[in-house]
């Protein structure tokens, strides 16, 4: 039809994305049965995903950090929404969160009561990307600030099984055993 021609050329021509949405959207009230404009929708919606993640990556890399959080905040991780997307937008929101905690205590609050929140974003992380060492890394040094050494060793373990020269896990793990008065020989 002409309106989902339209629509289409709103999206991939002009980048209008919030427009074509609201057309699909419109054609999709008119007759929910259209397989193509559904299909477009969701595609639309997935875009916009990804252009909100470009814009928080790119407010995190200017160390904008309340404003990536805040847009981080805003995609949605339901579907439509790819692997790629729910483990960035995971990642990077407990990331922020993990590197607020000197603004938290200057608040009153303390550090360790933001870590179990970004502890939720690296488990999905991790669940979107097993085999990603710096989700693995992430947990361990959350579960380490929340003084769970053995869940912390265990995540530096995983690390370090990818990559046994990353220092951040190798630091970590060595604390953690300290803690634990195990570090003779158990730190490799």
């Amino acid at each position: 039809t002409y309106k989902n021609a339209k629509a289409c050329c709103v999206w991939q021509h002009e980048k209008n994305f919030e427009e074509a949405l609201q057309l699909f959207e419109e054609m999709l009230m008119d007759d929910p049965d259209l397989t193509s404009v559904a299909n477009n929708l969701k595609q639309v919606k997935t875009a916009m995903k990804y252009r909100d993640l470009q814009n928080a990556t790119a407010m995190l890399r200017a160390q904008k950090l309340k404003e990536a959080e805040e847009a981080l905040r805003k995609i949605d991780l339901e579907d439509p929404c790819s692997t790629y997307l729910r483990f960035n937008v995971a990642n990077q929101l407990g990331i922020i969160i993990m590197s607020q905690r000197r603004k938290m205590r200057n608040d009153g609050k303390t550090f360790y009561s933001c870590i179990p929140e970004a502890v939720q974003y690296f488990e999905v992380a991790l669940e979107e990307k097993p085999d990603c060492i710096e989700a693995m890394n992430n947990l361990g040094q959350a579960s380490l600030g929340m003084k769970k050494w053995i869940d912390a060793v265990e995540y530096f373990d995983m690390a370090l099984a990818i990559n046994s020269q990353l220092s951040t896990a190798l630091f970590g793990k060595i604390t953690c055993l300290q803690h634990l008065k195990r570090w003779e020989g158990d730190i490799l």
